[in-house]
């Protein structure tokens, strides 16, 4: 009675279904975990790499906040 319950809850069969995608996750997450190992250097150009598009996606959010800000302030002046 249990396994026929269970077996059929669409939780299990959610993560039943995606064994693929966690398969090749990780076998992505070992590639990567060997490839660090072989080149050591290359992490420190990964996180450069990261925190400079951070740093891009940063001042691009900003700019476009203070034009939505200029464009809108004129709609609230009493």
């Amino acid at each position: 009675m249990f396994q026929t319950i269970f077996w059929g809850h669409p939780i299990f069969q959610m993560i039943t279904d995606s064994w693929k995608n966690y398969f090749s996750i990780g076998l992505f997450l070992i590639a990567m975990a060997l490839f660090i190992f072989v080149f050591p250097q290359i992490i420190a150009y990964l996180i450069a790499s990261l925190l400079l598009a951070a740093g891009i996606f940063m001042l691009v959010l900003a700019y476009r906040a203070f034009r939505m800000r200029k464009e809108f302030s004129r709609w609230f002046e009493f």
